[in-house]
């Protein structure tokens, strides 16, 4: 096989152990259409081990409490319980809102296993191994699965990927598919989650593989880098983030600010927040600083803004930055990130007399630098959607304001998921396929690599691989796979709802690399991302898209089996 760059997976011998039993696949995702035939076995039982609903909706119908603490779940003899319901005549969406899962449409979740796991493969039409493994499914809380921000994950995907382990055979291989993310965290590995879920996959010795999307944050503006220069004089060198907030936006908007600092210099490197045209003084809080809360001007009522800075010691999470540099000497980085979080409040123009007014315009964060060496800086916005606030704002709204911004702050590259900058995980990126002809490219959306310059040894790059993210016919945009919500038409489109995206490409990669655990006995994802590779030449595409990556290897569509 033939690439222009050398695959990043090291290579190894394939496992041969027989204890290791039938794999299970699994996902964590929002709404399960747990009934449909596409996830039945030949003799049209239940494939599902297990579902975990992890909201706080009342224990009803064959619902049980959850072992794990909270929740509710449904066992695979209650899911074949009403199975037995619909051979007798209960309509399936009848069962879904007896069960109180009101489906109305196609969901993310229901798009996402049936990719990964249905029985007839909606991508490629085919029937194969993977559409008769077992499956467990973890369904999140609306709440936490709308939230843009992605904080909400930390526990309940965590505590998802547990209640798959023990779900499943103690001697089954789980491939796992995680198509969420958020932009909040440090986005170098060290987060919390990413933590932990590369301690678990190292902990299980091979037997979890854990599949996730790079995500579609690419070209929404809302990722900045810069360098500031070490100071000459004392005004320092300073670089303005600037964002708009929008009046009918009712939830609270959080920037978050990283700054590679030395310890020595923590007065050096300052932190200002101001409106542009009204509102309170500005304020400055250097790193000394804990927490400063910006009231409404003329005082009274809700803080307008928060600006926090984390204790001048490190990061939260006391880890080593992407760009290390440990040197103690003067006027070097001591290795070390400060986090600034500034908070922008959102209040309601609608909720009642006495409430205070929506606070929108347009905000500055100036960072400045007085120091002697120079600072790296990441910024990224981890807005919350506030589901059932009534906002307003369509998600994703919020953006650094380019036109106030100099040239080449805000940046496509390195703008993976927070959740997909972990290590031991599969991160899957996405490509745009022409199905006319034959052509790759990249979907725009997609999450990317950093630029070679700011990468060092050890910290994730880019995805680990590209799948399809969208397919084209002519000027018409295809969803990647078809597989209508409700029985019996396992195939048919709904009509409601276009999916295409990252979200999609992962569960693609993950079919084919259960396909090999199947087939090969292959474990582990440096197994599995060499052999798929083997078997699968990359995809030929164009030398100015590789720009973007670091993988040199997308799956080619002929490994999906497609049918044009």
């Amino acid at each position: 096989m033939k690439h222009d760059a050398a695959l990043p997976w090291a290579e190894v011998e394939r496992s041969n152990d027989s204890s290791w039993s039938t794999p299970v696949l699994a996902v964590i995702d929002d709404g399960i259409g747990f009934l449909h035939q596409q996830l039945r076995d030949k003799d049209g039982r239940s494939r599902i081990l297990g579902l975990w609903d992890q909201s706080d909706a009342p224990v009803v119908a064959n619902w049980s409490p959850s072992d794990m603490g909270y929740g509710r779940e449904l066992s695979q003899g209650a899911v074949n319980d009403w199975l037995d319901r619909l051979s007798a005549g209960q309509t399936e969406i009848g069962a879904y809102q007896s069960l109180g899962q009101a489906w109305s449409r196609w969901t993310h979740g229901a798009h996402v296993l049936s990719l990964l796991a249905g029985r007839v493969d909606p991508l490629s039409g085919v029937s194969d191994e993977a559409g008769e493994l077992p499956i467990v499914v973890v369904q999140l809380p609306h709440r936490a699965f709308q939230n843009t921000h992605g904080n909400w994950l930390n526990v309940y995907v965590l505590d998802g990927l547990h209640y798959i382990l023990r779900k499943a055979p103690p001697q089954a291989p789980v491939l796992v598919n995680i198509s969420l993310g958020g932009h909040s965290g440090p986005h170098d590995g060290s987060g919390m989650l990413e933590r932990a879920i590369d301690a678990l996959i190292e902990r299980e010795g091979g037997r979890l593989t854990v599949v996730v999307a790079a995500g579609n944050s690419r070209l929404v503006g809302a990722h900045a880098q810069f360098t500031l220069s070490a100071s000459t004089t004392d005004e320092g060198e300073a670089a303005e983030l600037w964002v708009d907030g929008d009046r009918n936006d009712e939830t609270p908007n959080f920037i978050e600010v990283w700054a590679q600092f030395n310890s020595i210099h923590t007065d050096k490197l300052t932190f200002e927040l101001r409106p542009d045209t009204r509102g309170p003084t500005s304020v400055a809080v250097p790193l000394t600083g804990s927490a400063t809360r910006v009231s409404r001007a003329g005082g009274g009522g809700a803080p307008i803004a928060m600006l926090y800075v984390s204790s001048p010691d490190g990061s939260p999470n006391g880890h080593q930055p992407a760009r290390s540099n440990l040197d103690a000497k003067e006027g070097t980085p001591s290795g070390h990130w400060v986090q600034a979080l500034v908070g922008l409040s959102q209040g309601s123009n609608t909720k009642g007399p006495g409430l205070p007014a929506n606070p929108f315009g347009r905000w500055c964060i100036r960072v400045i630098n007085q120091s002697p060496a120079d600072v790296p800086v990441r910024a990224w916005i981890a807005r919350d959607d506030g589901v059932g606030t009534g906002n307003s704002v369509p998600r994703g709204h919020l953006a650094f304001t380019a036109s106030q911004m100099a040239a080449g702050l805000i940046r496509p590259e390195g703008t993976l998921s927070g959740l997909a900058w972990s290590r031991n995980t599969v991160v899957v990126g996405g490509y745009d396929f022409d199905l006319e002809t034959g052509t790759y490219q990249m979907y725009e959306d997609s999450g990317s690599a950093m630029l070679p310059a700011d990468i060092s040894s050890g910290v994730r790059a880019g995805p680990d691989m590209c799948g399809p993210a969208v397919l084209r016919r002519e000027t018409v945009r295809l969803g990647v796979g078809r597989c209508g919500f409700f029985s019996p038409r396992p195939l048919e489109p709904d009509g409601d709802l276009f999916a295409e995206g990252t979200s999609l490409a992962a569960p693609v990669v993950g079919r084919r690399m259960a396909l090999l655990m199947v087939r090969r006995g292959l474990r582990g994802k440096q197994q599995l991302l060499s052999e798929l590779a083997k078997d699968y030449p990359g995809a030929s595409i164009k030398p100015s898209e590789k720009s973007y990556w670091t993988s040199a290897y997308w799956l080619p569509m002929p490994a999906t089996e497609a049918q044009p």
